[in-house]
């Protein structure tokens, strides 16, 4: 037998032995887990989805911006009247 020939076979009777002790060593009272049916997922993702959007937005979302806008216009105003420094074009 060439030794080519003979390191071929010890391969391949090392692999049949991993292969059996692995199926012995594996419990025999065990299942496959069991994947989730894509119904279930979708519902498990609508429940997250229902719950975490706010469909009721704070209604002072709208006064708040406009509170900022108008501080932020009166202190442009202020420098302007004062002739101070408001940082562009420099």
């Amino acid at each position: 037998m060439s030794e080519e020939a003979r390191m071929s076979e010890e391969l391949q009777e090392s692999t049949q032995r991993t292969f059996a002790k692995e199926k012995e060593l594996r419990p025999k009272n065990t299942t496959p887990k069991r994947q989730k049916s894509s119904k279930e997922q979708k519902g498990r993702i609508e429940t997250i989805d229902r719950s975490s959007v706010n469909h009721y937005p704070s209604p002072r979302d709208a006064a708040v911006s406009v509170l900022l806008k108008l501080t932020q216009f009166e202190e442009d105003e202020r420098k302007r009247k004062n002739f101070e420094d408001r940082g562009a074009d420099t």
